[in-house]
């Protein structure tokens, strides 16, 4: 752009410029002008006459112009004074030109302030990056000149100090205000000797920042010189440490805690290098070696080298207390002999596990110590994580585990012991078990077990070996001095050779040569026998606590054999009681409770001679054998007689009644034997000698009694008491279930027995029937020997044979028997029931009546029929055996003799009103036929009509399949069907010539006049069909109201047909008889529309 005034001057310039290709804007000879072309364009420099004539001077322009856009300016003057103008140098010019100048030097001044200008925009645009950089690096870093003026301060500055840039750019003392009191000479030294020497230089120091809070700055700083090698100041990074700075402190202290554990910890703790060692070992690897143990092994020069490259850098103080090192210097003397000396299989693992590369390792074995003494290790080691080469620096701990591994053993032994006792089968097992183990480590040369018997009144020696083998089955009693021997002491005492025992005590020659030890077997405070063991060398105090172990082991697992033995045994017990109470819950028939109950019996007592039932009568006191089984057989109790309860004396069958508690017998006296025979009198007492008695007990009610036997003395225990118990509950229950269902059964038969006589005599009149079905049913129920019933005539007074069975019934027929006269009489002339039966030695005092007969019926009962207090007559019953009749079954019979004298009662009311009926019935029907007779009197031209039309509809409705009481109402619709004709006068009813219209209009009423005149009487309610609507039509064209096809009823469609067809028969006045032909003819053409076409099929074949 040119700023030109002067036209002249413009164009000279212009021709200059345009001879070297520049593109020029047009001349600005105005100052508006020059802000327009600014506007619009962009140009890359402007050439300005300071003696621009215009609204602006040159100079003010240039200032405008300078102030608004970065572009250069160059200025043209004719005066070069005018340049030193402080105005002129504000403006900043590129260049300067006089208006005289010539065509060379112009272009040139033109391109080097073109150049200038290009380069400061680059210069200015790789500042703006630095800055930008420098703004968002995440450090704080400025800028100082030579003179301490920051020139630049990144914003990191406020995150890290708490002080804003313009804080720091106004006062810049605050640098050396924020350094830390303590470090601010470390901070004017740095400033000091890069004064001196200027160059890369860094310290740490901490600052306090704005809140009070101390940081710690790596602070790195660095000159900044020109290309010319001039100082312009200094430039500085400051990075935040803080965190490095508590950690790298944390490390130092942990470092020193770690080095105070490492030498104070009670583990042996060792550093050791591994890592000229792992390259030895990988050197190896590589050179195809593939099993380092195996390798070491073929080559113990190689194992040697490979051990001797292993470092021992630190030992603490327990290390050297474990080997017996007097220092550590003593331990980098002694390396090879400890490594050398070692569990070479312990070595041989460690070296693999470095040819694996791991880094942890762990593993047990032998080393030995400075003076050559095994010691059991366990160790451990581990990599230092902190170190770049991890094998050159191992943290190794060692802990002695010699008393822990001799422990060990001891427990090893006693576990093998422990698992080989619990899995043998048996005592013999186990004994041969510990004698092996014992044996083997030990090295006895002498064995023996002897175990007591339960109550310590002998023992035997069960098992022996060595040289006391041959003693095994020896057995001696309490009062053997070698009893008190071997059970002199609970603990283990020792014996050395030579001791000899007490002169009474005979036993082995040999067994005084041997060093022994006796050790009781003791468990649950329970002495169950001893252990010796002998051999040719002392036992150690070790010894003695080991085997002391071993013996109790022995001891609980012969005592939990015991204990098992009796459980399996106790079991067993339980599992067939188990049994035997599901089969008892299963079944409710008597005799087979009693069988399962005495297997249970023989299941838990297999020494148990005799089982007897004893089933108690609570209400009358009396109790009898259901039940025996002797020696597994069982004996037949039917011959046994019923006793009763004697007086409670203590021991006996009362007593126990009396206590619902068990009694054992240990020993029978002459007395309780005596008892028993009173049970059973055939049975043989000799054999007796102890019993018990077990209560058969529900809900505290007593059943009865379980009474055992056994042929030995004290044979029952109270473990036996225990299992008999639950059985014995579980039996009485399901006796107490077999009765109750024995008793709701007898119920439920009374009561079906009573529903059946009930229907019989609510669904029959027949007195005959009703008295077969009793005694039907009492035979067949009670299992009488004979029933026959009797019937009171009150005429006479006698009772009379009516029925009967199991007699000669045609011989009794006419028999009667006198109120009063034998057993029957009896009954019905005290109104009781009356029981018979013989005297125990079969003797009849009185006859009971003409139907006993004393060779077939053991007993007799008569029971009186009576209703509203008067006796109707006797049922008697016969039995073939002795029948114990309760009083529930007495009052069952009472009942049921009740029911048949209320039903011959209410069979007479019945015959009574059924005569009363059938007269009134009788008495109806003729009134009825009075009717249809006065009918026909009344019309003659009808007469006889309503008799033949009533016959001709029964005959019909009955071919429709009507019956009883509907045929019975059609009779009386029938005949009774133009009633209502009797309310027409006679000049309508009796006229000879054609109805007119009124008069068939009255006509019509007369089914009406039927209907009012027969509703109000209930005897024809259900005939008044027929007479009401037998006018009606099938199609609807009827009267008196118009019913409609099966609206109209039944018997009215019927009688409809019989009325044609009669109508169609017979002579009229007007007209004579149509044959029968003509007449089914007419019939079929009405149906349909008349008549009902179904009945008239019916009748068409009736007729046919």
């Amino acid at each position: 752009m040119v700023i030109e005034s002067d036209s002249s001057l413009a164009n000279r310039i212009l021709s200059n410029l345009m001879s070297f290709q520049y593109t020029i804007l047009p001349v600005a000879i105005r100052s508006a002008d020059v802000f327009e072309q600014l506007k619009t364009h962009d140009p890359d420099l402007i050439i300005l006459d300071l003696e621009f004539a215009g609204d602006m001077d040159g100079i003010t322009l240039g200032e405008a112009i300078h102030s608004s856009s970065n572009k250069p300016i160059v200025l043209l003057t004719d005066k070069s004074d005018n340049l030193a103008h402080a105005r002129v140098q504000a403006i900043n010019p590129y260049g300067f030109v006089l208006k005289n100048f010539d065509t060379y030097r112009f272009p040139a001044v033109i391109s080097i302030a073109l150049q200038k200008y290009r380069t400061e925009c680059q210069l200015r645009a790789s500042e703006e990056r630095l800055r930008l950089i420098a703004d968002f690096t995440y450090d704080w870093e400025y800028w100082r000149d030579k003179d301490g003026q920051f020139i630049y301060i990144s914003p990191s500055v406020e995150r890290i100090t708490g002080y804003t840039q313009a804080e720091l750019f106004k006062d810049p003392n605050l640098l050396d205000v924020m350094v830390h009191p303590q470090d601010r000479e470390i901070s004017r030294d740095h400033s000091q000797r890069h004064k001196i020497n200027p160059g890369i230089t860094e310290i740490k120091v901490r600052i306090i920042t704005k809140d009070g809070r101390i940081r710690w700055l790596q602070h790195i700083c660095q000159p900044v010189i020109d290309e010319n090698g001039k100082f312009l100041g200094n430039y500085a990074t400051n990075h935040d440490i803080t965190e490095q700075q508590k950690a790298e402190m944390t490390l130092i202290e942990n470092e020193k805690r770690y080095r105070s554990l490492f030498e104070d910890s009670r583990v042996s703790l060792w550093e050791e290098d591994f890592s000229d060692a792992k390259l030895f070992i990988d050197g190896l690897l590589d050179g195809g070696v593939t099993n380092i143990p195996e390798y070491f092994h073929d080559h113990p020069d190689q194992f040697s080298e490979c051990i001797s490259r292993i470092k021992i850098l630190d030992i603490n103080k327990a290390g050297l207390a474990m080997y017996n090192l007097p220092d550590k210097e003593s331990v980098f003397e002694n390396a090879g002999k400890i490594f050398r000396a070692a569990d070479k299989r312990l070595m041989l693992n460690e070296l693999q596990a470095l040819a694996d590369g791991v880094t942890v390792y762990d593993d047990e074995g032998v080393n030995l110590d400075l003076d050559g003494n095994p010691v059991d290790v366990q160790i451990h080691w581990s990599m230092s994580p902190d170190v770049p080469d991890k094998y050159s620096r191992v943290l190794v701990s060692i802990v002695d585990v010699t008393s822990r591994r001799s422990r060990e053993r001891s427990l090893e032994l006693i576990s093998t012991i422990s698992l080989a006792v619990r899995e043998a089968k048996n005592r013999m097992e186990m004994l041969q078990v510990i004698d092996d183990q014992i044996t083997r480590v030990f090295h006895t040369t002498g064995w023996a077990a002897a175990l007591t018997n339960t109550d310590r009144s002998r023992c035997t020696i069960e098992r022996a070996s060595g040289h006391w083998e041959y003693l095994t089955g020896t057995t001696f009693e309490s009062a053997d001095p070698l009893f008190r021997h071997f059970f002199a002491d609970d603990q283990p005492v020792i014996y050395l050779r030579g001791d000899h025992l007490p002169s009474a005590v005979t036993i082995a020659d040999d067994y005084a040569s041997l060093h022994r030890i006796l050790c009781p077997l003791i468990a649950e405070e329970q002495v169950l026998g001893a252990m010796v063991i002998g051999r040719e060398s002392p036992f150690t105090d070790n010894d003695k606590e080991l085997l002391h172990s071993l013996s109790n082991i022995l001891a609980v697992a012969l005592y939990r054999t015991s204990l098992l033995d009796k459980t399996r045994k106790f079991a067993d017990q339980m599992a067939a009681i188990s049994t035997l109470g599901q089969r008892l819950t299963q079944t409710l028939n008597l005799k087979e409770i009693y069988k399962h109950l005495a297997e249970g019996v023989l299941q838990i007592c297999p020494d148990v001679m005799n089982v007897f039932i004893l089933s108690l009568d609570s209400d009358v006191r009396t109790y009898h054998c259901d039940f025996w089984l002797h020696k597994g057989k069982e004996i037949d109790v039917s011959r046994f007689s019923t006793f009763p309860l004697w007086v409670s004396v203590s021991g006996s069958l009362n007593e126990v009644i009396r206590s619902r508690q068990p009694l054992v017998i240990d020993r029978y006296n002459e007395y309780l034997l005596q008892s028993i025979k009173n049970i059973a009198s055939d049975i043989d007492v000799s054999r007796i000698m102890s019993g018990v008695f077990i209560p058969l007990v529900v809900k505290n009610e007593i059943l009865g009694v379980l009474h055992l036997h056994s042929s030995r003395e004290n044979c029952f225990t109270q473990s036996d008491i225990d299992l008999l118990l639950p059985l014995a509950s579980t039996g009485a229950i399901a006796i107490k279930n077999s009765r109750l269902f024995t008793e709701t059964n007898a119920r439920f038969k009374r009561l079906s027995m009573l529903r059946t006589i009930d229907l019989a005599i609510s669904s029959n009149l027949d007195m005959k029937v009703t008295m077969n079905v009793l005694i039907h049913e009492l035979m067949a129920f009670l299992e009488f020997k004979a029933v026959d019933i009797l019937l009171y005539d009150p005429g006479r007074q006698l009772l009379e044979f009516c029925t009967g069975r199991g007699i000669d019934e045609p011989a009794l027929e006419n028999l009667s028997i006198r109120l009063g006269e034998g057993m029957a009489g009896k009954a019905a002339l005290e109104n009781r029931v009356v029981i018979y039966s013989p005297s125990e030695k079969g003797e009849y005092t009185e006859l009971p009546g003409v139907f006993y007969s004393p060779g077939v019926h053991k007993s007799y009962v008569a029971v009186p029929m009576m209703s509203k207090g008067q006796i109707k007559g006797v049922i008697e019953a016969y039995f073939s055996d002795k029948k114990h009749l309760t009083t529930e079954w007495l009052q069952f019979l009472e009942t049921l003799a009740g029911q048949v004298a209320i039903a011959l009662d209410n069979n007479a009311l019945v015959s009574e009103l059924k005569r009363s009926n059938q007269e009134l019935v009788m008495a109806y029907d003729s009134t009825l036929e009075g009717w249809s007779k006065a009918l026909d009197l009344r019309d003659r031209e009808t007469e006889g009509h309503s008799h033949r039309v009533m016959e001709l509809t029964i005959e019909l409705a009955a071919a429709f399949g009507l019956q009883g009481d509907d045929l019975l109402h059609i009779r009386r619709g029938a005949l009774l069907h133009d009633i209502g004709k009797m309310g027409i006068p006679d000049s309508i009813l009796l006229k000879e010539g054609p109805l007119t219209d009124d008069e068939w209009i009255v006509m019509r009423k007369h089914p009406v006049y039927a209907f009012e005149m027969l509703s109000t009487i209930s005897y024809l309610s259900q005939a008044l069909d027929i007479p009401y609507c037998h006018h009606e039509h099938w199609d609807g064209q009827g009267y008196p109201r118009g019913l409609k096809g099966e609206q109209i009823p039944l018997a009215a469609r019927i009688f409809a047909v019989a009325d044609v067809y009669d109508s169609l028969v017979s002579d009229r006045p007007y007209r004579k008889a149509w044959t029968k032909e003509k007449a089914l003819e007419q019939i079929r053409k009405e149906a349909g529309t008349h008549l009902d076409t179904k009945i008239v099929d019916v009748f068409l074949r009736l007729m046919e």
